[in-house]
């Protein structure tokens, strides 16, 4: 069993960690990713630098706006890089 302190330890590097790992997923820079989700690049340092804690609440948001797009790219290609796109005649077969 962990001591209080112990948990909130364990729960601030998971949190690090977990920013690091959405960042990762958008393959964006530190300045990039604090840019498109309006983040100073500085909170974003001290999340990723375990220097801050990261609310849970913005690890949950940002997850699920990353999920959600992947899950439109999914069902909506882009039609200039879709093979039926590129040959519409394929298309109308």
């Amino acid at each position: 069993m962990y001591s209080p302190f112990e948990y909130n330890i364990i729960m601030e590097n998971i949190a690090t960690k977990k920013m690091k790992d959405l960042r990762a997923r958008t393959g964006l820079s530190q300045s990039q990713f604090a840019k498109r989700f309006h983040l100073s690049i500085k909170t974003l340092q001290g999340w990723e630098g375990g220097i801050k804690r990261t609310p849970g609440h913005i690890l949950y948001m940002v997850e699920r706006i990353l999920d959600l797009e992947e899950r439109i790219e999914k069902e909506n290609p882009d039609p200039k890089t879709d093979d039926c796109h590129k040959n519409r005649k394929e298309c109308r077969k």
